[in-house]
Order: structure tokens, then sequence, then C-alpha cells
């Protein structure tokens, strides 16, 4: 028994690790084809630039305004999630008011 066991440890745990290795493995690549895809286009851009006078600019612009557009998105997301939770508070503070008067109002009567 106790030598199955530790077998069927093992083999859970190589699993586990197994897996997070694939994980790992899965990030870092897609972190390095990202990083590659990217600096070609930089490249690219830049060697345009010689053909097409001030494009390079117009691409940081949009990449710029891109920026922009998400850092509002984010910031309006994170305005209405403590919106919403505010509200949430509320009603369940209303709740909490309304349960301990109608407590009140049984122990009253």
């Amino acid at each position: 028994w106790i030598m199955a066991t530790f077998i069927l440890l093992m083999l859970v745990l190589g699993l586990v690790l197994g897996f997070f290795a694939l994980w790992a493995t899965f990030w870092v690549v897609l972190l390095v084809v990202q990083f590659f895809r990217v600096a070609h286009q930089d490249l690219a851009y830049r060697r345009a630039e010689k053909h097409h006078p001030g494009i390079y600019a117009r691409f940081q612009r949009t990449l710029a305004l891109r920026e922009a557009k998400r850092k509002e998105k984010e910031a309006y997301e994170k305005w209405c999630a403590e919106r919403d939770e505010s509200i949430y508070r509320r009603e369940r503070q209303a709740s909490a008011h309304r349960t301990a008067a109608a407590w009140a109002a049984f122990a009253n009567s």
C-alpha cells in the first residue's frame, strides 16, 4: 500500500509539473513571438520611411492613440466596477436595515 501510494503521488506530481512546464513554455514562446512581430513591424516602418516620409511618425501616432483608447477603456471599466460595487453595498446595507427594522417591530409586537 505504501509503495502504491508513493508511486501514485509521484505520478500526480510528475503530471502537475509537466502541465506547469507546458504552460510556462506556451507563455514564453508567445512572448518571444510577439516581441519579434512587433520588432519586425517597427523595422519595416523604419525602412519604409526612406520611400514614404512621415509614415513612421504616423505609425507611432496610431500606436499612441490605440494605447490611449485602451487606457481609457480600462479606466471606464474600473469606474463601472467601483460604481456597481458601491450600488451593491448600499443595497446590502438597506436590506440589512430593513431586516433589523422588521425584527425590531416583531420584537415589540
